[in-house]
């Protein structure tokens, strides 16, 4: 089977979700949530009420982190609100979506008596993108979370659409107003335009392209190709000023050569009139070719973290 690149989680509950299921396959036991939102849930997002294959209590603390850095001292308070649990636990489990760290590995071996509470249970830490593609070999988890990997009947037509559903989810917008966004890339940074970097993933998830129909791959291709040309402009001439009314919203500030100013917008505003363009072809051929998809609905779902 072939390996492939993780798929981020929007939702953080839908990752506590798909991390319960795995592990229930894994420990062949039935890992379930724990508590609900606003709830104090004394440092664990799942357990298990029947036993586990190896008759020992397992929860599971997940930190649905794609883009944030873990540390210790993260762990260390989850570990810390577990004195709270009236729960009794024979290993704690981490899991992380969050890239791995040479440092945080070894500060994880050094520190083993305090992520332990002096050597009281086992602790383990999971990252998500070492059991990808393993649970990729269940077809309820393929069938829940992951639809795009499916490899029943479905025509190609119905994979792309379910594959444009996926790709939704970590677009901050509707897809009708995304040409919009495109528009404000040389005043502004919209997190729904920044959002689109989510395109590179789901390149790189399949070698060929994730689509089934080349017309789709190729769009994809070309938003890329316009998303690294404007930054090869806009990175090294512009300062982006974080708006303190607006999250994730930056103004862009010219701080480039004079001389150039003049050359440096022209280029910018011809690569961002193309891209928008370009984007609404791409929604006229969605509107032609896949029918379940509404380009007027915002499929995203923020992550809570």
């Amino acid at each position: 089977m072939p390996r492939f690149v993780e798929i981020p989680f929007s939702d953080s509950k839908e990752f506590e979700s798909y991390v319960c299921d795995y592990f229930s396959i894994q420990y062949s036991t039935v890992f379930a949530t724990y508590g609900s939102a606003g709830q104090n849930q004394y440092g664990i997002d799942g357990l298990h009420y029947s036993p586990s294959y190896n008759s020992k209590v397992h929860v599971i603390q997940c930190k649905n982190w794609n883009a944030k850095e873990l540390k210790l001292s993260d762990i260390l308070a989850d570990i810390e609100k577990t004195k709270n649990l009236n729960i009794k636990f024979d290993v704690f489990h981490f899991v992380t979506s969050s890239k791995k760290s040479t440092k945080l590995q070894d500060d994880i071996a050094n520190n083993l008596e305090k992520l332990t509470n002096n050597f009281s249970f086992d602790f383990q830490i999971h990252y998500y993108s070492d059991f990808f593609n393993d649970s990729l070999r269940h077809k309820n988890i393929v069938n829940k979370y992951f639809s795009m990997f499916l490899n029943e009947e479905d025509s190609p037509q119905i994979r792309d659409t379910k594959s444009l559903f996926m790709l939704a989810r970590f677009i901050e917008s509707s897809f009708v107003d995304i040409p919009y966004h495109i528009s404000k890339a040389r005043i502004n940074e919209t997190p729904a335009y920044s959002s689109l970097e989510c395109l590179s993933t789901f390149q790189q998830t399949i070698p060929d392209g994730i689509f089934y129909d080349p017309k789709l791959n190729e769009y994809v291709e070309i938003f890329l190709e316009y998303i690294e040309k404007i930054n090869h402009y806009r990175i090294p001439n512009f300062e982006f000023k974080y708006d303190q009314n607006i999250p994730r919203l930056f103004h862009l500030k010219y701080i480039g050569k004079p001389e150039e100013h003049n050359f440096i917008v022209t280029k910018i505003e011809n690569l961002i009139e193309n891209f928008s363009e370009t984007f609404k072809r791409f929604l006229s051929y969605i509107k032609r070719n896949h029918y379940d998809f509404d380009i007027f609905k915002n499929y995203y779902v923020p992550p809570n973290i």
